[in-house]
């Protein structure tokens, strides 16, 4: 991550300014990844609505696309998932504007093509991945019900239970805590004490968890509306048994495989813990 931030250190960038108005990094996140999904090579689906946003423009290179989802997938391996949510979001319309580069074609990545991947295999088969998050509209409901307190002869007083905060990131996509999760799967930080309790570190892991959560909710919702669609074509007779030979190469290498080996013995692991 450290070789591949420096490598793009060199290419100057014009950054949009703040966008997205009120949306939460929930939203962004799935627009994303909607984004994200529509420009991979031979992908049947529509871009999504462009948000209300200024865009991002950046000298081109070949190998820029290849760099920044090699971030990504380095922020996958340390398990940062608060880290990874704003970088993902500032990577997707980073390349969408190269997408828009007349002059060019298109930039290809196989680490583009291994990040989604990852996310799809996780969403997949990671159930605890998959459940409703702090941002979710299920706990935006359930959070907004005014729980009133025992009967006393003063006015009546209701309490709410509050949202937990989202960290600060920078624009690295780095979370101001520089939480990661060590190659022993203990969560780790450059600046955390030793005497830290184990509190902390169930708090860092809960925050983890939400943002992974956040980070899969688009990527199952996709899958969950594919099956559906399957499912409504077969019912109504509408598959067709004798549809052409389709050869379908994956558009990924086995790096995916050694990326989720190692998410399984030590990231996922620890998240299980806090379910």
């Amino acid at each position: 991550m450290r070789d591949h931030r420096s490598f793009l250190s060199h290419f100057d960038t014009i950054e949009g300014g703040p966008g997205f108005g009120d949306v939460d990094i929930a939203q962004r996140t799935e627009y994303a990844f909607l984004l994200s999904e529509s420009m991979r090579p031979g992908s049947q689906t529509s871009p999504p609505p462009v948000p209300d946003a200024p865009p991002m423009f950046t000298t081109y290179h070949p190998l820029l696309v290849e760099s920044h989802f090699s971030i990504l997938i380095g922020h996958l391996m340390l398990g940062d998932f608060p880290g990874l949510l704003p970088a993902f979001s500032r990577t997707t319309a980073l390349v969408d504007g190269l997408e828009g580069c007349p002059i060019f074609l298109p930039p290809r990545s196989m680490a583009q093509a291994e990040f989604i991947e990852v996310l799809e295999r996780l969403a997949g088969c990671w159930r605890n991945g998959i459940q409703p998050h702090s941002l979710s509209r299920a706990n935006s409901k359930q959070l907004a019900i005014e729980a009133p307190l025992p009967h006393s002869p003063k006015a009546k007083t209701v309490h709410r239970i509050p949202t937990p905060p989202t960290p600060e990131l920078d624009e690295f996509g780095a979370s101001g805590s520089s939480h990661t999760l060590g190659a022993n799967g203990s969560s780790s930080s450059p600046c955390q004490s030793s005497e830290s309790t184990p509190d902390d570190s169930r708090d860092e892991l809960v925050k983890a968890l939400d943002a992974a959560r956040i980070l899969l909710a688009p990527v199952a919702k996709r899958q969950r509306e594919k099956a559906e669609r399957a499912a409504a074509e077969k019912a109504n007779g509408k598959a067709n048994p004798k549809k052409p030979l389709n050869i379908n190469i994956p558009l990924h290498g086995p790096r995916v495989e050694i990326v989720l080996a190692w998410m399984a013995a030590v990231t996922l692991y620890e998240l299980d813990t806090v379910a």
